[in-house]
Parts: C-alpha cells; sequence; structure tokens
C-alpha cells in the first residue's frame, strides 16, 4: 500500500497575501472499484491544489472498496445500491467546498488538474464551471486485437464536457439542480442540458487535466435502455425550449 503520509492535505494554505484557497470538494462514486481505485484517489491526493476535501460515495460495493478507502484521509458515505447519479447526488449534497469537482472511481488526474481549472476562476470570477480536455487510454488486459473497436484514433483527445472534466461552482451547480435519477445512463449529458438553458457560463482549459479508462465492464452492454434514455434527453430538452419560447 502506498504512503499515506504522502496523502496528506494541508488545508491552510493561502495565496499571495494571506488570501485563503477556497475548499474543493471532490466526489468519486464507487460501486465495485476495488480494482481501479486506489490509482484514482492516488491521483487526487497527488492534486497540486492544497485545499481539497475527498468524498467517496459507495454504492453497495461487494468487493474489497469499502477497505481500500478507508486507508486514505477521505469521507468514506455507504449506501444501498441506488446507482452513479444517486451516488453522485450523495457526494454533492455532502460536500462542504465552494467548488465541486467529481472523478470516476476508475479514472485519473494529472496533477494541476485543479489548480489550473482554479486559475481560469480567479481570472474570470463570473464563471460558474471550468472543463478540461480529457484523454482516454485502454485497460491493458483489452486484447490488442480488440483495441480498435474501443477508442477511433480521432477520440483519443477530446474536450471534456463529462463530469470527471468538470469543476463547478457549489453555487451555480445547485442552480440546475441534482442529477436525474431516473437515467441509468446519460445523466451527466441531462444534466449539462439543463445547465446550458439556463446559460452557465463555462470555459474549456486547454490542457490535458484528466484520464478516462477504457475497459470492457465501463463500456454499456445495454445499447437499447442507453439509446431510449438518450432519445429521452432530447426530448425533454426540446420541450422545455418550446415551454420557454412561448413565454
Amino acid at each position: 500500500m502506498l504512503v499515506i503520509s504522502l496523502l496528506t492535505k494541508t488545508l491552510s494554505m493561502e495565496y499571495n497575501n494571506n488570501i485563503s484557497l477556497p475548499l474543493v470538494s471532490v466526489i468519486i462514486p464507487a460501486f465495485n472499484a476495488s480494482n481501479y481505485i486506489e490509482e484514482t484517489l492516488v491521483s487526487v491526493c497527488n492534486q497540486e491544489y492544497p485545499n481539497i476535501e475527498i468524498i467517496v460515495v459507495d454504492d453497495g460495493s461487494e468487493d474489497d472498496t469499502s477497505n481500500i478507502v478507508k486507508q486514505f484521509d477521505a469521507t468514506y458515505i455507504y449506501q444501498e445500491n441506488k446507482g452513479l447519479s444517486s451516488a453522485m447526488n450523495t457526494g454533492f449534497t455532502a460536500a462542504k467546498g465552494a467548488f465541486i469537482a467529481s472523478v470516476d472511481a476508475d479514472d485519473l488526474w494529472l496533477p494541476k488538474k485543479i489548480s489550473l481549472q482554479m486559475e481560469l476562476f480567479q481570472a474570470d470570477p463570473s464563471l460558474d464551471m471550468v472543463f478540461c480536455h480529457i484523454e482516454q487510454f485502454l485497460c491493458p488486459k483489452i486484447k490488442e486485437s480488440e483495441q480498435r473497436f474501443f477508442i477511433p484514433e480521432q477520440s483519443k483527445v477530446l474536450p471534456g464536457y463529462t463530469s470527471i472534466a468538470m469543476l463547478i461552482k457549489k453555487t451555480s451547480f445547485f442552480q440546475v439542480g441534482l442529477f436525474n435519477e431516473a437515467y441509468k445512463f446519460g445523466d451527466f449529458i441531462e444534466w449539462y442540458s439543463r445547465a446550458k438553458d439556463l446559460n452557465l457560463k463555462q470555459s474549456v482549459h486547454t490542457d490535458i487535466l484528466a484520464l478516462r479508462r477504457i475497459h470492457k465492464s465501463n463500456m454499456s452492454s445495454d445499447q437499447p435502455a442507453a439509446q431510449r434514455n438518450y432519445m429521452e434527453i432530447i426530448k425533454e430538452r426540446l420541450a422545455r425550449q418550446r415551454k420557454a419560447n412561448t413565454k
């Protein structure tokens, strides 16, 4: 196990003239995540930005997830299995920080992720949320003959309009509202569509600051259900826009 002393976060660091750094809450939803969550936690604990609280929401795991998390300086919340959006809502509601970010329990952040995004907030305090570019990478367990089916070459690096790439003001997140727990697929897309409808101000950092791990268990095996959810999200947004245009 990695040395825990490397993971300690100083909560009293200051900007130049004794201006306190805002607290950033990092939410990690987890379900049977023992294969990867240690790497994820290390990547969060290695952030150069020093004022971070980590909240892991265990969505009913039956593996060793809890024992791994409890070796880190993180708040651990267990709930019965209710799905990703529910775990995210639990974490965002528990967050104490003025800013909130999240990372899936199998993905990684680069060390400057939070600090560089916070610099954009400092440069433009009117921003509501900041994204970054992400790079997708394949789990080594995927056979070489199968790799081309998982990440097309042109999709390896892309602007990350996903939850793992977002840093958002807490007040802005709750202006939009919680994730819709009715959706097993596309819950962030649905939330982001509501954020767009409210004209939240956003920016995208040009650096690659998050890494999305591709492995067989995080690729949807229920494509029909996923497609139904995506169609429902599109229909709901069109209905909201029609309603707004009639006012």
